[in-house]
């Protein structure tokens, strides 16, 4: 996501409302700014024009590590990250909410739990990514 990237809202708002209905049963969802050149103030800025009731967390990648880890190259990347750290789902253009579902729901249908004790992946936190 960028703070400029108009499509990236409707994502967005699609990630809000699978976190909203998800969050309960463990599910974490982290967006990511790839922008090197954005700052907090460009995140808040996007957040109150496009989804002010996004309660999941929200980060900058100032020097790329999380872009180059997961190869993204399109701000509309998705990645989804199941509990043993593989991915599951990738895609590189605007992810609806009803595809987002499809692929959560398919993972608790095998039976696999979102729990990461702390409730996310330690990866997350790597240095020098901005929570």
């Amino acid at each position: 996501m960028a703070g400029w990237c108009l499509t990236c809202i409707f994502e967005a708002r699609a990630l809000a409302r699978l976190y909203q209905e998800y969050r309960d049963r463990g599910l974490e969802v982290l967006a990511v700014d790839v922008d090197p050149s954005e700052t907090e103030a460009d995140v808040k800025a996007f957040r109150a024009r496009g989804v002010p009731d996004a309660a999941y967390a929200w980060a900058l990648d100032p020097g790329g590590l999380l872009s180059r880890t997961f190869k993204v190259w399109a701000l509309d990347t998705t990645v989804v990250v199941g509990p043993d750290g593989r991915i599951v789902y990738r895609d590189e253009v605007g992810t609806p909410y009803e595809t987002l579902k499809e692929v959560v729901d398919r993972l608790w249908k095998w039976g696999q739990q979102w729990t990461f004790g702390s409730g996310r992946p330690s990866s997350w936190s790597a240095t020098g990514w901005k929570l």
